[in-house]
């Protein structure tokens, strides 16, 4: 028996079977660690759009609450004088009572006092209902604010998710370390189904 010649040979099956297995695993722990890989700078650059997005949606969403406060301020100073009209139509319209019963004054003149109180009465009303509808803008204002607050604090966990990423991907390498030296040990085992002088 020379050196090299071989001596033995064992059933090499169940070791090939054991390198196949490795070399799926492994190829699968590079696809894995790909696609984390792949992952990481997207969600950086996601990150940093939605936390641009997010600040941009609370800035506008407070200009909204402040133009809405202003427009309530507006409205409450148009039901004011909606109120005082109203106050002035009605007094006017006692005064002319008497006077068009002891026919002092024309009943033109009558006619145009009551059409005054109820166009004032009906103004009032409709200030006052615009002041409920300002309101409501203000509320809805507030909300839209608060919702914005919210997507800005979601888009500030970001960098996190990031790094969050980032580990995956350090795992993802690490595994595909791991079945690199288990493909290596399985092919060891099977190199020793060969048994040589």
């Amino acid at each position: 028996v020379k050196a090299g010649d071989p001596i033995a040979e064992l059933d090499p099956r169940d070791y090939q079977v054991a390198v196949e297995n490795a070399e799926a695993a492994l190829a699968s722990a590079e696809a894995n660690a790909a696609a984390a890989g792949v992952a990481v700078p997207i969600l950086s650059v996601n990150t940093g759009s939605s936390l641009s997005q997010a600040t941009a949606g609370v800035s506008s969403a407070q200009a909204g609450v402040t133009q809405a406060e202003r427009q309530l301020e507006a409205v409450k100073a148009r039901v004011a004088q909606a109120q005082a009209n109203n106050v002035k139509a009605q007094a006017d319209l006692e005064r002319y009572r008497p006077l068009v019963a002891k026919d002092v004054i024309s009943k033109q003149q009558w006619d145009a006092a009551v059409a005054a109180a109820d166009a004032a009465k009906a103004g009032l009303a409709d200030a006052n209902a615009t002041q409920l509808a300002a309101e409501q803008g203000v509320r809805v204002a507030h909300d839209k604010l608060a919702e914005a607050q919210a997507g800005l604090k979601y888009a500030q966990t970001g960098p996190q998710q990031v790094q969050a990423q980032s580990a995956r991907y350090k795992q993802a390498e690490a595994q595909v370390k791991q079945a690199q030296a288990q493909l290596d040990m399985a092919k060891l085992n099977l190199s020793y189904t060969k048994i040589v002088a």
